[in-house]
């Protein structure tokens, strides 16, 4: 059998251009989905892939039963589906990774970027498990073109922070292969919390239930809840478990008006978030803000469907270098405050109102603050600004 082998950047470059690369590359575009989900893997040194110990004793048994369809991110190939393991020519080369760079970076990041507007777009989700390079690559695709539907399922940023436990990002490790099941759920189903706070009045207009979400693609330099970046998996809930506990909340504090998303980064998990705001409006009669470190424009581009179900939203990302202590819920001045429904008016005096914090005492002992933490609060916590519960100005970016 014939076999492409690769042994520099030049050649790597002739290979992904190569007729029967592109041909096969053709061939993976036109490829039907089976399933509503999609789940990207790296390639591996050993072919076919399913023969690779990372694919056998790891990404496979983890996604095993999940109604997904895997593909495979491989250089010099581009995005192909796992169907395709075992053909010609998605078995037949050896493309080391040191030798993707320049115009062959720059080639397969733009295949990336086609299946991205081609591919991804027939499913309701897609989940990316890219460590190391393939990460980075989907990184730079999603740079030029975001479908806003890719969940990044990766442990790469432990692996490189040192963050998480030894082991913890290694496909083969069981953490890793629980960690992954676990991400891989219905979007329609699940939420991956960060925390939630039953009663709050700074989180919005009046008394209100918020929620923090794991997972923010867009990681503002000066957030606070840095530890929220990760996807990683901590509370996952369905929506009715969710809204069990704001109905309770509700009973215990009748005042309450409304419920707050931030996090993390709610529209990352707009699916879910849209069915539990629906219903929250619906079966509660409550108010729904949200906190996003994306645009307004773009999110409605997308066609976002939690924008749908958003009475008050708070946009744009955080500027450490345009910060502000001076507009009601605004962490830097470029953000705006957006009236999505008449439910609230602009001229309502309490966006004029100064910002708060509170301070709460969890069952634990721990201290969350939750809303404008002050200089004077940091200086009375120290460490706070490292505590998942604290909340800087827009900590959703």
């Amino acid at each position: 059998m014939r076999k492409f082998v690769v042994r520099s950047p030049e050649q790597g470059l002739r290979l992904i251009q190569h007729p029967e690369i592109v041909a096969n590359w053709k061939k993976a575009l036109r490829w039907r989905p089976k399933h509503k989900r999609a789940v990207l893997l790296p390639c591996a040194g050993t072919k076919p892939f399913f023969e690779a110990p990372s694919h056998k004793s790891g990404y496979l048994p983890a996604i095993e039963g999940k109604n997904v369809d895997v593909w495979v991110v491989s250089e010099p190939l581009g995005v192909v589906p796992y169907d395709f393991a075992g053909e010609f020519p998605n078995q037949a080369y050896d493309f080391p990774p040191r030798f993707l760079r320049g115009a062959a970076w720059d080639a397969l990041v733009d295949r990336v970027v086609e299946w991205l507007e081609k591919v991804a777009p027939k499913y309701g989700r897609v989940f990316a498990a890219l460590p190391g390079h393939h990460e980075r690559l989907l990184r730079a695709a999603l740079e030029i073109h975001n479908p806003g539907n890719v969940r990044n399922a990766t442990h790469t940023q432990c692996l490189t922070s040192g963050a998480c436990p030894g082991g913890h990002g290694r496909a083969t490790s069981k953490r890793y292969r629980r960690f992954l099941k676990a991400v891989v759920k219905n979007p329609a189903d699940t939420l991956n919390l960060a925390m939630t706070v039953q009663k709050t009045e700074a989180e919005g207009p009046g008394a209100r239930f918020a929620l923090w979400v794991r997972g923010c693609s867009i990681r503002c330099p000066g957030c606070s809840n840095a530890t929220f970046f990760s996807a990683d998996p901590d509370k996952i809930r369905t929506i009715d478990e969710v809204l069990d506990e704001i109905v309770r909340a509700k009973e215990k504090h009748p005042e309450i008006e409304g419920v707050t998303f931030l996090g993390g980064e709610p529209f990352e998990q707009d699916a879910p978030l849209a069915e539990l705001a629906r219903r929250v409006q619906d079966e509660l009669g409550l108010s729904v803000m949200a906190f996003t470190g994306y645009l307004f424009e773009d999110l409605q581009a997308r066609g976002s469907p939690l924008l749908e179900h958003v009475d008050i939203l708070v946009d744009g990302p955080y500027v450490q270098s345009l910060r502000t202590t001076k507009r009601r819920f605004i962490g830097s001045t470029n953000q705006r405050l957006l009236f999505l429904t008449d439910r609230y008016s602009p001229d309502d005096p309490r966006w004029s109102e100064p910002n708060t914090a509170e301070i709460h005492l969890t069952q634990d002992g721990s201290v969350q603050v939750v809303g404008f933490p002050f200089d004077s609060i940091l200086k009375a916590f120290p460490g706070a600004g490292e505590h998942e519960g604290v909340r800087r100005p827009a900590t959703d970016g």
